[in-house]
């Protein structure tokens, strides 16, 4: 076997274009890989970051919440006079005033306990004795010193609200549940400095601990809330409150200080940049929950934030070589056959034939083979160029036909927002100048599940989800119009969990307030329906306004049965007279998706209301939509 040569003039043409070739390969698959990898851990990480200070502020906001209705609730007592003037009053002495006295003061109590949130358990006020109101039954422990207690001693020093960590129940016999709690000095209305009692409010820890739970660390990641001492509130690896003495770092077991927390917070530069904790690297991002003086920690282990990535580097790095190993063994077999370029241009062919594109004359030849073998390369590039650029047109008129629709359905999310907005907010700002603050609150609170619901999604909701949309719009416009609206929403519960297209019947519900209501000064009712019908789903949205001409009915009619028809020139034209858009839209929406066996149909006569009936396929049940050649039009 012949030795090979250190001098590289003496090696073979094969042999060098292999070794250029491979090492060239080898080259560029090691260095985008490196590169890739370096700018993807980068962009990960930055990314990484911003979401999970999202996902924490998030999480401030629906804690920052749960503490509000502590705090609201331990200021209750000053809304309520017929207590603080009990409070104010000296206790009786005879044993059936004193009855009669803690009666008034634990109802007013449980009172209070009607409105916050479920895991808000008790409420307690340590006054002449102490009063409890709760949403469970309990024996007060009359044992138990109230000047044992470090909180309640120093809730009589200070004005402020005092937060006591998580602690099994206090002043009850047989306490049960673990809670934390809010505890404030009740003054006197009329003398500021003379304290009535001290109020204590427990609440369920598991609410803290529910609300965390749901933020995923990863593994080897933490989640803690500290409090302005340093104490622990909540910790994702225990799920228990510790002292900020507790817990020192462990490097071998990867337990983590809460108490160095602070303090590697300051030491980053960017949010996205590493702290050191031992043998790791974590990502540490840092929110406040300013009402409650707290901080909100997340440490993500970068090690496992990229092991997937390093994973995948590895394995297309792999990938990669055994692709350069094949090509240079390809390249190897091609140079074997170059003295055979006629035969190398029919095999060409025969791969062109079978429908293969991608081929190409290897040869460079200034003979008749190179001239032959050019002008088959002109031939292919032009054929895959007519075949590129007529896939491409395809692909853009598909494109467009997609974003028609995509601009349809948010046209017709978007189109009920201004005039209701204004008006729902005019409405609410009436109710609270008018002093109704919790139909205000009630108001808000609809208004909020409405945007919401049109603000997100993925074009797709639940039968029931809509309804209860459909229930929130029609109870701001009932207090809208006061005593002229009134609606009922009957729905079997087997339709309810049915997938629909979302704001599926927002546009016949806003057809009948405008149409039925507010041109007319009596009373109209809705009515909305949700039945299983055979193999079919049927709703009915109706009203008892004062319907429709017969010829403006048959008008429409006709207008549902052309409304997927396709106009000669691509366009859509909305109806002159301007009825009846809302309506043709929907129907064409449930036309193109499920066929033209589905979509709506109107009912009615004039003076006798008008009925909007909407059928749809079953889950499961197999649709013909025929061949869809209607553009979309917009809304």
């Amino acid at each position: 076997m012949r030795r090979l040569s250190l001098d590289p003039r003496t090696w073979s043409i094969r042999f060098q274009l292999m070794a250029v070739t491979g090492f060239l390969i080898v080259l560029s698959v090691s260095l985008v890989s490196a590169l890739s990898y370096a700018r993807y851990v980068e962009d990960f990480r930055r990314q990484t970051a911003a979401e999970i200070r999202q996902t924490l502020e998030q999480l401030s906001m629906n804690v920052e919440g749960y503490l509000d209705d502590l705090f609201r609730l331990s200021l209750a007592p000053y809304y309520n006079d017929a207590l603080m003037d009990t409070l104010e009053t000296p206790p009786p002495s005879e044993e059936m005033a004193q009855l009669g006295r803690r009666r008034r003061i634990e109802d007013a109590l449980d009172e209070m306990m009607i409105l916050p949130r479920k895991d808000i358990l008790s409420v307690y006020l340590l006054a002449d004795e102490i009063y409890r109101g709760g949403r469970y039954p309990a024996s007060m422990d009359d044992a138990q010193d109230r000047q044992s207690f470090a909180w309640y001693r120093s809730a009589l020093l200070t004005k402020e609200t005092l937060f006591v960590p998580t602690h099994l129940e206090q002043l009850v016999e047989n306490p049960k549940y673990r809670v934390f709690s809010i505890v404030k000095r009740l003054n006197s209305l009329h003398a500021d400095n003379r304290p009535l009692g001290v109020i204590k409010v427990d609440a369920n820890y598991s609410g803290i601990e529910a609300i965390c739970r749901k933020i995923g660390t990863g593994h080897g990641g933490s989640l803690f809330i500290l409090d302005e001492n340093g104490a622990v509130v909540y910790d994702s690896g225990s799920g228990k409150t510790r002292t900020a003495g507790a817990g020192l770092i462990d490097v071998s077991d990867g337990q983590i200080d809460p108490v160095l927390l602070p303090s590697l917070s300051a030491q980053q530069a960017k949010p996205e940049d590493a702290v050191q904790i031992g043998a790791h690297r974590y990502l540490l991002s840092r929110v406040e929950i300013a009402s409650a003086r707290w901080s909100i920690y997340s440490l993500t282990d970068l090690a496992e934030l990229n092991r997937n990535a390093a994973s995948t580097r590895n394995r297309t790095f792999w990938m990669a070589l055994a692709c350069a190993v094949f090509a240079l063994l390809i390249l190897l077999l091609f140079t074997q056959r170059f003295l055979h370029p006629l035969f190398e241009i029919v095999a060409l062919m025969r791969r062109v034939e079978g429908g293969d594109l991608a081929v190409a004359f290897p040869g460079r030849r200034q003979d008749e083979i190179g001239f032959l073998g050019a002008a088959f390369d002109r031939m292919v590039r032009r054929v895959r160029d007519m075949i590129e650029e007529r896939g491409r047109m395809a692909h853009e008129v598909y494109e467009a036909r997609l974003l028609q629709t995509e601009a349809q359905i948010h046209a017709l999310t978007s189109q009920i927002k201004p005039h209701f907005l204004y008006n729902a907010l005019n409405l609410i700002s009436m109710t609270i100048q008018n002093g109704q603050d919790e139909d205000a609150v009630a108001c808000l609170e609809q208004l909020s599940s409405i945007l919401r619901s049109m603000t997100g999604g993925s074009g797709e909701n639940a039968v029931g989800s809509e309804m209860t949309l459909l229930d929130a719009y029609l109870s701001i416009q009932k207090r809208r119009y006061s005593d002229r609206l009134d609606f009922t929403i009957d729905v079997e519960p087997e339709v309810a969990g049915v997938i629909v297209p979302s704001l599926l019947f927002q546009p016949m519900v806003e057809n009948c307030v405008v149409h039925a209501c507010e041109r007319r000064k009596e009373k109209t009712r809705i009515r909305i329906v949700g039945r299983r019908d055979g193999e079919m789903l049927q709703f009915e949205i109706g009203d008892d306004g004062p319907g429709m001409p017969p010829e403006k009915l048959a008008a429409l009619r006709e207008k549902l049965r052309h409304a997927t028809e396709a106009p000669s020139d691509g366009s859509f034209v909305a109806p002159a007279d301007g009825h009846g858009v809302g309506l043709l839209n929907v129907h064409r929406r449930i036309v193109l998706r499920y066929g033209k066996e589905y979509g709506l149909s109107v009912d009615g006569a004039e003076g006798a209301g008008t009925v909007v009936k909407i059928r749809l396929p079953l889950p499961g049940t197999v649709v013909d939509k025929g061949p869809d050649t209607s553009p979309v039009e917009p809304v």
